[in-house]
């Protein structure tokens, strides 16, 4: 008999394993209430599959949008072809195949055609010519002397809507030319138009300088406290009970600019009293269901992975998930011997949704008030460098598969090219552009290095960029033999380098003489899919591309970086920030 098949399955294990959130998961089990075990898992994993391939199809608003009618249009078409859809298990909604989506698409143009064609039979027996307007458009052109272009023609070339363009063709006080109740407009006033959409923000500011005395009317407070006050009142007439953004950073246990962003993101009603971010009962409660999808109870698959490796190589006592230590927050794993602690970081749950900016930094602080160090993992540093993550737990341990002494070591400038391979296969932010490398070689192998870099890019000092060891070994004097070499052989006197507080204590460092120069805040990187980017891939320049090529939906000039990356849903993950320490020989 096979043990897994009686194994009972949580919902969070299900939601880890399909990639669903919890709302779509419980949709989905109200339609079809397996039961939760291993033995149904591959059914359960096989339905939502084919529920997800229903979700790729065309629902009804996509209909509508690309074929240009409304809903009711649709329903008749619909209705008359005898199609129904299927009904998708996961949200409940009815979704169209292409096939069904080509025979709507196949009747409207036989439709439209036929209506053509009656029309035009209808024109040329009255009229004796098919289209009267066209023929009307001739005689006026002919008349004036001029090519006319329509109102519509216009919206397409300038990609805005009718309403803008009659409101700048009053504002430069041109009438159009009307021909069968269509208007038209000639060259030169198309002309005048473009230069002015050009120039449209100065002709604004003119106009407000004429009307208002200032280049923009919310200059002026009265203007402003009107604005205000006819929110307010709008808001006020259905709604009676307010909420700040403080007060729903309380109830979400979230920070106050997550809050604020999350409403924008979401575009809410909210109004401004005396400084103060306020929303109603309706904002409150789609906030609520907001946030409820970013939270999940329970452990995940990668965090159990973590404690086992922990367990395999250290056989003293363990603690998981120890609550009575920096209470009431929680520590994944602490090992009381060591006075050593773990912290999984998954990247959906400790992201800015979840955790605040000091999240990580006020843990490490908590843990560091107590003796206790606290190492970090974070999700994709698993996931992907899985052996450094090992190698560094296990060396905070004091296991080493190998002890090496210094003195037997040869110290030696490498290759950029040996240098890299190293970095990349045991330094957890693996290589990083440098000028000088050096090495401490045994037995023909590179056991420990260092990267150096003449000009440091953040003050211009020497800086010490990246000091590596082989996995697993334990180098006893490599560091200050590295450091002591190098500023020998290259007469350098100060050397100043930054330690990972999410992952290092910087023990190593001040053995060697390295003294603190400041506390770095928290940095932030933007999480995408299983991974966490660099912010300077999320420049506003960069962002623009994205949007051009179709990669995000959301794009504004104005908006800031965090803001137009928010409304994307890539969300900010902090760090603990870093320490800077300079070494000065003496």
């Amino acid at each position: 008999m096979d043990c897994k098949s009686d194994v009972f399955l949580s919902k969070n294990e299900i939601i880890r394993r399909t990639g669903l959130t919890k709302l779509t998961l419980n949709h989905f089990l109200k339609c079809k209430p397996y039961e939760l075990t291993e033995s149904n898992f591959e059914k359960i994993k096989s339905e939502i599959d084919k529920q997800k391939e229903i979700r790729n199809r065309y629902t009804k608003k996509n209909i509508c949008q690309k074929l240009n009618i409304d809903k009711s249009t649709l329903d008749r078409r619909l209705k008359k072809l005898n199609i129904r859809g299927e009904e998708c298990l996961l949200d409940g909604n009815i979704y169209f195949s292409a096939d069904e989506f080509d025979s709507v698409k196949k009747l409207l143009k036989e439709e439209y055609e036929e209506k053509q064609d009656e029309l035009q039979k209808k024109l040329n027996k009255t009229h004796g010519y098919k289209n009267i307007l066209n023929e009307k458009i001739k005689e006026k052109e002919i008349k004036l002397g001029l090519k006319l272009t329509s109102h519509r023609q216009l919206c397409k070339k300038f990609n805005l809507n009718r309403c803008l363009i009659t409101k700048y063709f009053k504002q430069l006080k041109i009438k159009p030319i009307y021909i069968m109740h269509n208007a038209f407009y000639h060259d030169e006033d198309i002309k005048k138009l473009e230069y002015f959409i050009s120039h449209r923000k100065e002709f604004t500011k003119k106009n407000n300088l004429e009307k208002y005395g200032v280049e923009h009317p919310f200059q002026l407070q009265e203007i402003k406290d009107k604005a205000n006050k006819s929110r307010i009142e709008k808001l006020m007439k259905n709604k009676s009970n307010l909420y700040s953004a403080s007060e729903l950073s309380k109830i979400f246990d979230k920070d106050r600019t997550t809050v604020t962003l999350a409403i924008k993101s979401l575009n809410l009603n909210y109004i401004m009293i005396k400084n103060n971010l306020c929303v109603d009962e309706y904002s409150f409660e789609k906030l609520k269901e907001y946030f409820s999808t970013t939270e999940m109870s329970g452990t995940s698959y990668e965090e159990n992975e973590v404690f086992d490796f922990v367990k395999s190589v250290y056989k003293d006592k363990i603690i998981k998930n120890c609550k009575r230590i920096i209470s009431p927050k929680e520590l994944d794993i602490y090992i009381p011997n060591k006075k050593l602690a773990i912290e999984f970081n998954g990247l959906r749950w400790h992201n800015e949704l979840g955790k605040d900016k000091n999240y990580h930094l006020n843990k490490t602080k908590l843990c560091k008030e107590k003796g206790i160090d606290l190492i970090h993992i974070f999700e994709d540093d698993w996931i992907y460098k899985k052996d450094i993550c090992k190698s560094i737990i296990s060396s905070r341990l004091g296991i080493y598969k190998r002890k090496i002494f210094a003195r037997k070591c040869e110290f030696k400038e490498i290759t950029r090219k040996d240098a890299k391979k190293f970095l990349n296969k045991n330094h957890i932010q693996g290589y990083c552009r440098s000028n000088k490398f050096y090495a401490l070689i045994y037995e023909n192998e590179i056991v420990q290095m260092i990267s150096i870099t003449l000009k440091g890019f953040h003050d211009g000092n020497t800086e010490l960029t990246r000091m590596a060891t082989k996995l697993n070994y334990q180098v006893v004097g490599g560091f200050s033999k590295l450091i002591k070499d190098f500023c020998k052989i290259n007469n350098c006197h100060k050397i100043v380098s930054y330690i990972d507080k999410s992952l290092f204590n910087g023990k190593g460092y001040f053995n060697v003489g390295f003294k603190i120069v400041k506390e770095n805040s928290p940095n932030y990187y933007f999480v995408v899919k299983d991974k966490r980017i660099h912010k300077s891939n999320f420049r506003k320049n960069k962002l623009k591309k994205m949007y051009e090529n179709g990669i995000i939906k959301y794009f504004d000039e104005n908006d800031t970086e965090k803001n137009i990356c928010f409304k994307n849903k890539i969300y900010r993950i902090y760090n603990c920030g870093t320490t800077k320490v300079i070494y000065i020989r003496k």
